[in-house]
């Protein structure tokens, strides 16, 4: 499972999105809003890049899946809604109630490990509204770690990231997962959820510090003779969204791609 970050899941009878991106300011006090209607804590629950960046496609919260069901959210969300008028038709998508079709214009909808609400930014319907995506985790150590955000020189996004943790993953024969750790490929079986481990399985003498982003993951293998075979897949994932893989060609001087891994991190 992999964040969608900024999905936009709410949409018009003509699929263009009716949620938009929040600006930085705006997130904790939408936040706050979120908690008197929920009646949650949720105060450092922020996940990824949101409240990070001067703006957020969406508000991402962690919530503990052995606390609080993904059910009682919804529960508390549509009490919400028909308090506030919406007619109940329009409330829950039937595909959050394990039906079909979807209808992308509805205020709750629930897709994976996740519930999604059509809010509105500050509580007030006139200043927009904004995706929010409650994520329930299982181990909250391990999916903050690869859910935290990107540094801001970074040309990548978490995503890609988690894309590229698994290019390389799948060559040595595990995936890896954003709510439950790392497993074998073949048997599903949990490896770790040591983010620490994990660095020295995907790269030569690999530290948590080569996993901040895909330049770090793309530096830490420079020397990697299995280089390629781990990138095969990313560089197609790549391909797919119209972007491409840095220049990869082996050097007799290691130096040059350093030098070139710290001018992509310093553009």
């Amino acid at each position: 499972m992999i964040l969608n970050e900024g999905g936009n899941v709410f949409k018009d009878e003509k699929k263009v999105p009716i949620t938009q991106r929040i600006n930085r300011n705006d997130v904790p006090t939408t936040v706050a809003w979120l908690e008197q209607v929920t009646g949650l804590s949720l105060k450092g629950t922020l996940l990824g890049s949101t409240g990070v960046t001067p703006t957020s496609g969406d508000i991402d919260l962690g919530l503990d899946a052995s606390k609080i069901t993904k059910d009682a959210v919804i529960g508390v969300l549509t009490k919400w809604c028909q308090q506030s008028g919406i007619p109940d038709d329009k409330i829950v998508n039937s595909r959050a109630k394990g039906k079909e079709p979807a209808h992308a214009d509805r205020w709750i909808d629930a897709t994976g490990i996740e519930v999604h609400f059509r809010a509105p930014i500050n509580g007030d319907a006139r200043q927009g509204y904004v995706q929010v995506d409650f994520n329930f985790l299982t181990n909250m150590k391990w999916s903050r770690f690869m859910l935290s955000h990107m540094p801001p020189e970074s040309q990548y996004k978490g995503v890609d990231r988690a894309v590229l943790f698994n290019s390389i993953g799948k060559v040595l024969g595990f995936k890896v997962t954003v709510n439950t750790g790392v497993h074998d490929r073949q048997t599903n079986e949990l490896v770790t959820t040591d983010p620490a481990q994990l660095a020295q399985m995907l790269v030569p003498n690999g530290t948590v510090r080569d996993l901040v982003s895909v330049e770090t993951v793309l530096g830490a293998l420079r020397n990697d003779p299995q280089r390629r075979e781990k990138l095969a897949d990313f560089a197609n994932y790549l391909t797919n969204s119209g972007r491409e893989l840095p220049q990869l060609e082996d050097s007799a001087d290691p130096s040059n791609w350093f030098r070139f891994i710290n001018q992509r991190l310093t553009r």
